[in-house]
């Protein structure tokens, strides 16, 4: 792409292309493609995309190719891919097979987003004659790609002597997801660099096969704490309950980041053998160890931990007393609704909003009358949570004051507002609401 002077502000280029459009709509896109703003870039090729407009597929194959803000060339190979220009797929190819180390990278990036058959056994026929930084971005692709005929190639992937091969690798087998390629992956689990080895962990976790966890336990105590926070992280994933004492070890390790996952682990183990663990980390020094040990207490259910969780509602910091409140909603335990309704009088308008979210969960009429006064709320985010969450107690005294909603500039406030009146009134109320309503067609199904 072609820079621009640095000088010049992106916000007037944006009125100035705005204002093209209006003249000419074909010069604008050749100018947007060529400006200097990747999201100007972004803009014309989605039009393209949405315009079906196939007479640019060329122009694509170029900033596919050479543009060097990487989401700029994602979007450019995505478009051709669904302007379905085999010529244009042809001339990509024929770019790869050239043999020029950054073209052929480029190519193999394109050819992975593009992701059609041709593409796909190009990259395959192409892997062993690669340098190795092709290689790498041909298994990455080929992980986008996906479909069991790649396994080959990745297998061998995995014993190559170039890192990012193997890591790429490691990735991609963790994309497509195969409970068959579990095995493979264990067989290489003791690889020497712990950043491949980390991809491993990672996706055996993203897998998720119960029967890789003997093998990762064994990473428990590894010296390396990235290793043992993966670890666990992947333990997380994989759901297995017999893992709960080997994961709350992970709460006593001299890594902050290795007891951070163990948290998140246990809550999303979901067995409630893990509260008392969870309850002695709500008084650590660090905010952060609060606000996860909160969050897994609220994945629990327990009601139990509800009295310590309402402690923090008054947290000295505000993410954690942000995540105490989403806890309580996810339990949602009534003893906490007058507690909800006092901070929906809070200066902070992020904790107005999930405490109305927080007591649609619950579902107590005693909130109605807040709650209808949150309607008139300046943020946008909270009167919207609370007209739904109106709707979920199925308050018909806010009927009218919902309705009024459906006028807002806010399309989500507009949108919740229906969801709500949806909730509370039946289809002939509906269709009569529809009616008064100018932009019906807005919520039909």
């Amino acid at each position: 792409m072609t820079d621009k002077d640095e000088k010049d502000d992106p916000h007037k280029c944006s009125e100035r292309l705005d204002e093209l459009l209006k003249k000419d709509p074909e010069e604008l896109k050749k100018v947007i493609l060529q400006s200097y703003d990747p999201d100007e870039r972004i803009k014309a090729i989605k039009t393209i995309q949405q315009e079906n407009l196939n007479g640019y597929a060329k122009v694509l194959k170029k900033v596919a190719l050479l543009d060097s803000t990487p989401r700029v060339r994602w979007m450019a190979a995505r478009t051709i891919r669904d302007l379905e220009n085999n010529k244009v797929v042809k001339d990509i190819i024929q770019d790869f097979k050239k043999g020029r180390s950054l073209l052929q990278m480029r190519a193999a990036e394109a050819l992975g987003e593009i992701g059609s058959e041709e593409a796909k056994k190009t990259l395959i026929d192409h892997y062993e004659d690669a340098s190795s930084e092709v290689r790498a971005q041909i298994v990455w692709s080929l992980g986008e790609i996906g479909g069991k005929d790649v396994f080959p190639i990745l297998r061998k992937a995995l014993d190559d002597d170039y890192t990012k091969v193997r890591r790429n690798a490691a990735q991609s087998l963790g994309e497509i997801g195969e409970e068959e390629y579990v095995d493979c992956l264990m067989e290489h689990l003791d690889d020497e660099d712990p950043n491949v080895k980390g991809m491993i962990i990672c996706a055996l976790g993203e897998i998720g096969d119960e029967k890789a966890v003997k093998d990762l336990r064994k990473y428990l105590k590894d010296p390396n704490k990235d290793i043992r926070a993966m670890v666990i992280w992947a333990l997380g994933e994989i759901g297995d309950k017999d893992v709960i004492e080997a994961v709350t070890e992970g709460l006593y390790d001299e890594d902050i980041q290795v007891r951070k996952e163990a948290i998140e682990a246990l809550g999303k183990l979901g067995d409630k053998r893990a509260v008392f663990e969870l309850l002695r980390n709500l008084d650590k020094n660090d905010p952060d160890m609060r606000k996860k040990a909160i969050d897994a207490l609220g994945y629990l259910k327990d009601e139990k931990a509800v009295k310590y969780i309402r402690l923090a509602l008054s947290d000295e910091d505000k993410e954690v007393r942000k995540y105490a409140i989403f806890a309580i909603g996810k339990i949602r335990n009534e003893e906490c609704v007058f507690d909800l309704i006092r901070m929906l009088y809070s200066d902070n308008p992020n904790i107005r909003s999930i405490s109305a979210w927080a007591l649609g969960e619950i579902g107590s009429d005693v909130a109605c009358d807040d709650l209808l006064q949150c309607l008139d709320d300046k943020d946008k985010k909270t009167k919207r949570d609370a007209a739904l969450a109106l709707g979920k107690i199925g308050c018909r005294d806010a009927v009218d004051d919902i309705k009024k909603l459906l006028n807002e500039d806010d399309r989500w406030v507009r949108k919740f507002a229906m969801d709500a009146l949806k909730m509370i009134c039946d289809e002939n109320e509906i269709k009569d609401i529809l009616n008064e309503f100018d932009g019906s067609e807005e919520f039909e199904d």
